[in-house]
């Protein structure tokens, strides 16, 4: 997902839908002093992507919101990459103006993607014996 996005480092990133935070684990590992913002509309979901992302949250790497895009409160021109995945913008009964905004919070010389299938799910770790 990272080499598809062709993440660098510091890349500041924007995950719109994140859902379960598949596709924000994939990314953060490419990350170093770089960040992404994932959001879902879904509380549900979002608890799913902080529990998958919790040591890339501690590490800062990840922040995980609960919000809808449309009214989201985020800063414009902050982010070098936009992207959406599993997720089609107008299955959200795309209000107008959604693009433009969407426009407005990327940097300048930024790309905004939007990828039709999920990633695989990373493997999962086993829990150290206690």
């Amino acid at each position: 997902m990272a080499r598809t996005l062709a993440v660098r480092p510091a890349d500041r990133l924007l995950e719109i839908g994140c859902g379960a935070g598949t596709a924000t684990a994939l990314v953060a590992e490419a990350l170093r002093e770089g960040r992404i913002v994932a959001v879902d509309r879904a509380a549900s979901a979002v608890r799913q992507a902080r529990e998958r992302n919790a040591a890339a949250i501690r590490r800062g790497q990840v922040e995980v919101r609960h919000l809808d895009i449309t009214t989201a409160d985020l800063p414009e021109a902050s982010f070098d990459t936009v992207f959406v995945v599993n997720l089609s913008l107008f299955w959200l009964a795309t209000p107008p103006g959604l693009i433009d905004r969407i426009g407005r919070l990327l940097a300048p010389e930024a790309r905004c993607t939007s990828s039709p299938s999920a990633p695989p799910a990373p493997p999962s770790r086993p829990s150290p014996p206690r």
